[in-house]
């Protein structure tokens, strides 16, 4: 919707630029912004040595780990834990905390497979790629929502393509607002519900944004 405000009838393009003041990225990782992913870089939803229930299965573990990387302060790739193995964790993934029923009530196993390898596949990339431009660096479309705060959270202990990727919006904007999540992961929203609630409200009500603690 974001990249499409000038289709929108004129009152209702007005009613949005005088509500939306701010937009919130939460860990927004490589394929969705349509970058391409670095040779090493790994995910088990293209590990042809897996079935597709491997697939499914290592996914959701894989996604929810709480990486120990390097210095992130060097935004430096080789930082990153990018491979398949030999994984630095610092607590279990949150996938393996959760009980059968809130892990099926959240999640499907299968879904990731059916669909989400088709929107992050390669031919589709540029499709992203122009969604992302639009979204975050098309001046006109910033115009039309009254140029907005962007704000891109991600956690220093989530998977490689969320920090990848939110390094490559930083190299790209000096107008975008960063903050890292202090030994947050993937799935910081159900492991620090209050936490992100507090830390999402002070950035949306533009408050206390000087102490944005986590």
């Amino acid at each position: 919707m974001y990249c499409s405000i000038s289709w929108l009838s004129d009152d209702v393009q007005q009613r949005l630029k005088k509500s939306v003041r701010t937009f919130v990225l939460l860990e927004t990782g490589t394929s969705l912004l349509g970058i391409a992913n670095p040779l090493s870089g790994y995910s088990p939803l293209f590990d042809d040595k897996l079935s597709p229930r491997q697939k499914a299965l290592e996914f959701s573990e894989w996604v929810s780990a709480y990486y120990q990387h390097g210095d992130l302060s060097l935004r430096d790739i080789s930082e990153l834990q990018l491979s398949q193995g030999g994984h630095l964790l610092s607590k279990q993934p949150t996938t393996q905390t959760m009980t059968p029923a809130e892990l099926e009530s959240t999640a499907s196993l299968t879904a990731d497979l059916k669909y989400d390898t088709l929107l992050i596949a390669p031919d589709f990339r540029p499709v992203l790629e122009a969604q992302t431009n639009a979204l975050l660096f098309n001046s006109q479309v910033q115009q039309a929502w009254g140029k907005p705060d962007v704000w891109c959270l991600y956690g220093e202990a989530s998977v490689w393509p969320c920090i990848y990727g939110s390094w490559y919006l930083e190299q790209r904007s000096n107008e975008i607002f960063f903050k890292i999540l202090n030994g947050a992961n993937h799935f910081f929203i159900w492991d620090y519900p209050e936490k992100t609630v507090n830390l999402l409200e002070k950035i949306c009500t533009n408050n206390e944004l000087e102490n944005l603690d986590f």
